[in-house]
């Protein structure tokens, strides 16, 4: 149903959503909540956190410097700006580690090699997160009711507010076999009329172009065609194309529908 997610090697930062799947052993019920994941960061002072929150949302201003004298303040100073005193602090159980890999380029010393030659490191920053869940949606509670084989057509192999009895369970599977007998016969049937009106047609194509040939001939050779024998083609011309259109998949001809048998 899901992609796995190798926990060594898929980054966070590709985890955008969870599915939260329970199911009531008491009632079979199965509820599913869909949340999406933000994760923000929780290091540094109010203020730095507000200028970097204001990059990501648009709707938040700015905050006012007017009464600072240096922009360091925002760091010296927790309370430069009074408007984030206010703000909650995140609980400790919603605060993780993430471990983020960036490439750093480290320029060898030039007195001890002359190749100049740059080497990578890769250098590990640990940075705390808040992680959130905001409810997306939508909210289900399922119950399995039953279970049939196909689509709609085939024998019930479970139903949770009906409950047959041996006997009946044994007439059902009779009842069952005879419907799929009936539905392979009359395919079969089809399948022959099919054959047969496909050979029938052809037949006929063959015979108008026979006719076609020797009244080329005979017009060749200098003979009269009668007017008849064109009107003859013709109407069986249009009597080929006023004729229904012969369907390649046998399900697409109604003698192959049975009908439903009550299997209530």
């Amino acid at each position: 149903m899901f992609p796995p997610i190798q926990p060594h090697s898929t980054k966070v930062s590709s985890v955008k959503r969870v599915l939260m799947i329970f199911k009531d052993q008491e009632t079979g019920a199965i509820e599913l909540r869909h949340y999406a994941i933000d994760a923000k960061p929780v290091e540094g002072s109010k203020s730095i956190k507000k200028l970097i929150n204001a990059k990501t949302n648009i709707h938040k201003r700015l905050p006012n410097l007017n009464r600072t004298s240096d922009v360091s303040e925002l760091l010296t100073d927790p309370y430069s700006i009074g408007a984030f005193t206010s703000d909650s602090e995140v609980e400790e159980e919603n605060i993780v580690d993430v471990t983020e890999t960036s490439a750093t380029t480290v320029k060898k010393d030039v007195s001890t090699t002359t190749s100049g030659i740059s080497s990578s490191a890769a250098e590990t920053n640990v940075r705390k997160k808040a992680i959130k869940l905001t409810e997306i949606g939508p909210r289900l509670k399922l119950h399995l009711t039953k279970i049939e084989e196909g689509i709609s057509t085939g024998k019930v192999l479970y139903h949770h507010n009906i409950k047959k009895s041996k006997k009946e369970q044994t007439e059902l599977e009779q009842k069952h076999a005879e419907r799929q007998r009936i539905k392979r016969e009359r395919k079969e049937e089809q399948a022959a009329n099919i054959a047969e009106k496909k050979s029938k047609k052809e037949a006929k194509k063959e015979r108008r172009k026979q006719r076609e040939e020797e009244r080329k001939a005979r017009l060749a050779n200098g003979e009269e065609v009668s007017e008849d024998e064109d009107e003859e083609d013709a109407d069986e011309e249009e009597q080929d194309a006023d004729e229904e259109e012969i369907p390649e998949d046998l399900d697409s001809d109604l003698y192959s529908d049975v009908d439903e048998m009550d299997e209530d």
